[in-house]
C-alpha cells in the first residue's frame, strides 16, 4: 500500500519522482544543482553553510583562523630571535694569541648563536685542535635517555680530574632525564595525530640537548675539569656536539697549545675508526651516517679519496634505511647481514 503524503524535505531538496507514492512516509529526496550532495549533505545546506558546518560553525572557523595567526606570529619572533643571535654572535677564533681565544674558552660549550643543522656542529676552524670525541650512550627517549659514563674515557685519564667527570656525569644525567608527562604526550599523538608525533619528539630531543649544552657550559665555567693548567689561549676545551635530529651527542675534546701546523690527515692504515650511527630505526629518523659532521669529513682526506669514502657511506645510508629498530631485536631476521653485504660489496 502506498502513502499520499511524506515527511518535510529541506528547502533546497526535491523529490526524484513526484508522480508515484512511496511505501513509507521517509520519501527519497535529492539536493538541488548546485549544492553539496546529499551523502554528506543531509538538510542541503548550501555551500558556505556546509563549508561552516564542516568546520564547526562561525566559532570553529575563527579558533582556526587565531591558531594561523598565533603559528605564524610564533615562527616570526623564532626567526627573528634566531637572526639576532647569529648577528649578536662572534667569530670563535680570530686570533689565536689574542684575547679572543681566551673569552672563548670561559665559554667553552656555548653554541655557535645559530639554529639548524649547524647548531651543535664543531667549527672547522678547530680541527687542528681536536683531541678526541666521547660518545654519550643511549639515543634521547624516555627509554634511552643520554648518559655519560662515570668511567672517564681512556686516553683522557691524565687529561681529566676523575671525580669532577663524575660530577659532570650526575649533571647530564639529570638534564637529560624525560618526563612522563612528554613519554604520555607522545604516545597519545601517536594514535590521534601520527604525521605530529615525531615532530613534537624531536622538538623535545633538541630541547634537552640544548639543556645539556647549557649544564656543560655552566660547569665548564664554574668546575676545574682538567688536570692541568693552562696559559690563556692554550686551554683544554669540552664542547657538546650532536646531530640534527638529536639522538647521537658527544663530547669534543679541543687542545689549543696544539699548531696548525702539527696537524696531518687520517690514516687509516694505522688507526681504526668506529662511526656510531644516529636515528632511531624509524621512517622519520632512520639510521644513517651524517658526513655533513665535520670530524667524519676528515676522512675524506685519506688515501682512499673523498670519493671512495663517500661512495661507502652512501651505500650504508641507503641500506640503513630499510632496517627498524625492532628488526635489531629479530635472532632470525637477516637485515644486518644483508648490510654488512652491500656495504662490503662497495667498498670491495
Amino acid at each position: 500500500k502506498e502513502s499520499n503524503s511524506c515527511n518535510p524535505i529541506p528547502l533546497r531538496a526535491f523529490h526524484p519522482n513526484s508522480t508515484t507514492g512511496w511505501s513509507t512516509a521517509d520519501c527519497p529526496y535529492s539536493c538541488s544543482v548546485g549544492v553539496p550532495n546529499v551523502a554528506s549533505n543531509k538538510n542541503c545546506l548550501d555551500p558556505l553553510d556546509y563549508a561552516l558546518t564542516f568546520f564547526g560553525g562561525w566559532k570553529g572557523v575563527l579558533g582556526i583562523a587565531c591558531a594561523i595567526v598565533g603559528t605564524a606570529l610564533l615562527l616570526l619572533w623564532r626567526r627573528r630571535k634566531a637572526n639576532l643571535a647569529t648577528n649578536g654572535s662572534r667569530p670563535l677564533l680570530e686570533d689565536l694569541s689574542g684575547s679572543t681565544v681566551s673569552t672563548w674558552s670561559r665559554r667553552v660549550c656555548a653554541s655557535n648563536g645559530s639554529r639548524g643543522a649547524m647548531e651543535f656542529q664543531i667549527n672547522r676552524d678547530n680541527l687542528p685542535f681536536h683531541v678526541c670525541r666521547v660518545y654519550l650512550m643511549g639515543d634521547n627517549t624516555r627509554l634511552a635517555p643520554w648518559f655519560l659514563p662515570q668511567t672517564v674515557p681512556a686516553g683522557l685519564e691524565e687529561m681529566v680530574l676523575e671525580h669532577r667527570w663524575q660530577q659532570l656525569s650526575t649533571e647530564v644525567k639529570k638534564a637529560t632525564e624525560v618526563s612522563r608527562v612528554s613519554g604520555h604526550l607522545i604516545s597519545a599523538l601517536r594514535h590521534l595525530y601520527p604525521p605530529l608525533a615525531p615532530l613534537v619528539a624531536r622538538w623535545q630531543r633538541l630541547r634537552r640537548a640544548r639543556k645539556v649544552q647549557k649544564v656543560l657550559m655552566e660547569f665548564c665555567d664554574s668546575e676545574r675539569l682538567w688536570t692541568w693548567i693552562r696559559e690563556p689561549g692554550k686551554e683544554l676545551v669540552l664542547r657538546f656536539g650532536c646531530d640534527a635530529k638529536a639522538t647521537l651527542a658527544h663530547f669534543d675534546v679541543l687542545d689549543f697549545a696544539r699548531s696548525r701546523l702539527d696537524w696531518a690527515p687520517v690514516n687509516l692504515l694505522k688507526d681504526a675508526w668506529l662511526i656510531p650511527v644516529q636515528g632511531q630505526g624509524t621512517f622519520s629518523d632512520p639510521f644513517e651516517v651524517d658526513i655533513s659532521d665535520p670530524v667524519l669529513q676528515l676522512l675524506e682526506h685519506t688515501d682512499f679519496g673523498a670519493t671512495a669514502v663517500l661512495s661507502v657511506i652512501s651505500t650504508f645510508n641507503r641500506a640503513a634505511r630499510k632496517i627498524q629498530q625492532d628488526d635489531l631485536r629479530k635472532d632470525e631476521d637477516d637485515s644486518l647481514q644483508q648490510l654488512h653485504e652491500t656495504v662490503e660489496q662497495c667498498a670491495s
